[in-house]
């Protein structure tokens, strides 16, 4: 008689796609849950299917195929099946997707902070909703499905009373801002550029009170004279590797009733030198250290700091499209060019009224000294 192998097919959730696993267990049956190895760490699945194969009919190679570890809980507990379980949904930062996980702790809210393990490691996440669910309703299957470790931080508790971690050393240089508005659209002339309607006087300085700033004045020139933006049509030479393509470069206006959030563009801009992550000499201000360097504190703690907006440590990817990161602070975002690049109108500082330029966290370099350079640069230079 050939050797019959017993072969479980198991599902990690139940949105997930089915594993075979051997056992020698001939007592298992669908809708039992196991134990199996995956990159040495236990995982707790569900049988979904239990068959008996020869060799030449196995789904697999039963030479190469791993073993369950052992039975997590056999599928005959209706106390399980009856229970009422709550979940919490939770994010890991703002823009990410939401997870579930089972709460035992009746006190926890909406808004509230709290531990979970990802990959045995402790981190800090959102509860954003909460709700109670019956076994077959249930989001993620409650056998296997993780629990809250407990709370990291109330909703309600007390908001740091610190302005800012980053402390921005005294200005000794003088603000050497370019105001000369002499042939500062002269550039233009000779090239298409479709422009947006100006801005009054009024909604202006609205803007301005509303963000606690002013902006430079060559900059707030366009808004008033020629239009709030510009989208510059820009023709390539045809010797140029873009063979007299025509290209489209756009300058932002603002939203004149916007009032940007954590006050982000009437704090200090915090570059007293140009910036390049690959420098071991980083060119950062002095800031006081929140601990996040520390080793026992858990991923996501920064996430939950009333200084996350406000603080060296945030990474300005995870927030490019608010700019809510201190890599910003005190700049008014004037072109995105793709991919990873953008350039930004300095308002405040010795270097109000240059332009820079962005490569997200990697470098932060000056680009041009002042408003009216970058227009002559967009419109003559072939790649910027």
């Amino acid at each position: 008689m050939m050797k019959e192998y017993i072969f479980c097919s198991v599902k990690f959730n139940k949105y997930s796609k089915s594993y075979y696993y051997l056992t020698n267990d001939e007592s298992l049956t669908p809708g039992d849950y196991v134990t199996v190895s995956v990159n040495g760490e236990e995982k707790v699945v569900q049988v979904v299917d239990v068959k008996r194969y020869t060799e030449s009919e196995a789904p697999l190679d039963p030479n190469k195929t791993k073993f369950i570890e052992g039975i997590y809980k056999k599928n005959n507990d209706q106390e399980e099946l009856n229970r009422i379980y709550t979940f919490c949904s939770v994010k890991f930062d703002d823009f990410s997707k939401s997870y579930y996980y089972l709460n035992d702790d009746l006190s926890l809210e909406i808004g509230d902070f709290v531990y979970v393990d990802v990959r045995n490691e402790p981190n800090i996440v959102k509860i954003v909703d909460i709700n109670e669910y019956s076994y077959n309703d249930a989001p993620v299957d409650p056998i296997i499905a993780k629990h809250i470790k407990g709370l990291y931080k109330k909703h309600n508790a007390p908001i740091s009373t610190k302005k800012s971690l980053i402390s921005i050393p005294p200005n000794e240089g003088i603000i050497k801002e370019d105001i000369n508005l002499e042939g500062l659209f002269d550039c233009l002339d000779e090239l298409e550029c479709e422009v947006q309607d100006v801005l009054t006087e009024e909604q202006i300085s609205y803007f301005e009170k509303i963000n606690d700033i002013t902006l430079p004045v060559q900059y707030r020139q366009m808004l008033l004279i020629e239009g709030n933006g510009l989208r510059i049509h820009y023709n390539t030479p045809k010797d140029s590797v873009f063979k007299g393509e025509i290209h489209f470069r756009t300058v932002s206006g603002i939203k004149w009733n916007k009032r940007f959030g954590n006050n982000r563009l009437a704090k200090p801009f915090m570059f007293t030198e140009a910036y390049d992550e690959r420098d071991n000499n980083l060119p950062y201000p002095q800031f006081e250290d929140c601990g996040r360097d520390e080793d026992w504190l858990p991923e996501g703690v920064c996430y939950a700091c009333d200084h996350k907006y406000d603080c060296i440590h945030v990474d300005p990817s995870i927030y490019r499209d608010n700019l809510y990161t201190p890599f910003y602070n005190g700049t008014l975002e004037l072109l995105y060019a793709g991919c990873t690049y953008s350039y930004h109108l300095i308002l405040n500082g010795p270097f109000r009224g240059e332009v820079w330029i962005s490569d997200e966290n990697v470098r932060f370099n000056p680009y041009a000294k002042s408003f009216k350079e970058f227009l002559e640069k967009l419109c003559t230079v072939e790649i910027i």
